[in-house]
């Protein structure tokens, strides 16, 4: 077996390992669907959990292992072809969806401090302000003015004014707790 293939096969075993890992902090949550594509991961049952998925990863890398490890791989070249890259999806998937995780160990956002709270106000008021200026501009200058430039720049006043105004709502919310 040529080297590059057997560093290849210990860097997809590595991946795994972490992933092993990654997978073992989110063991208790029970999926009650499918979260990848069908094509993805197959045979899903009712009721998974990140172990079915790491479960199958660890057999395609064990078929693929197999493959390769045969005397005469040439004839079996488009299938670890495609384990190969089946695998990398799978593995990228899987990443994928434990980042986007949320565990009850982080903190929440919405118990922001008062001081952030104004912090973001002072700047979104800030931003709002040289928005304005610039549309203002803009509108005084003697050159032909690009319309969708005013509109674009009426649209994010509104967004900013939109943010502001929830930002107000919640240092009211903040101040009545």
């Amino acid at each position: 077996m040529p080297n590059s293939t057997t560093d290849l096969l210990d860097k997809f075993n590595r991946i795994i390992q972490q992933l092993t890992q990654n997978v073992e902090k989110y063991q208790h949550i029970t999926l009650y669907s499918p979260c990848f594509d069908m094509s993805l991961f197959g045979n899903v049952p009712p009721k998974a959990n990140y172990q079915f998925y790491l479960k199958e990863i660890n057999q395609n890398y064990q078929k693929l292992c197999e493959l390769i490890e045969k005397n005469n791989i040439l004839p079996c070249l488009e299938t670890i072809e495609y384990l190969t890259q089946r695998l990398i999806n799978q593995i990228e998937a899987l990443n994928r969806q434990l980042a986007n995780i949320q565990t009850n160990d982080e903190p929440a956002k919405t118990n922001q401090s008062p001081q952030s709270l104004y912090e973001r106000y002072n700047t979104n008021l800030d931003y709002l302000r040289r928005l304005q200026a610039s549309k203002y501009e803009l509108e005084l200058s003697s050159n032909i003015v690009d319309k969708s430039k005013i509109a674009l720049l009426n649209q994010r006043i509104y967004h900013c004014q939109q943010a502001i105004k929830q930002i107000e709502l919640e240092i009211e919310q903040d101040i009545n707790n």
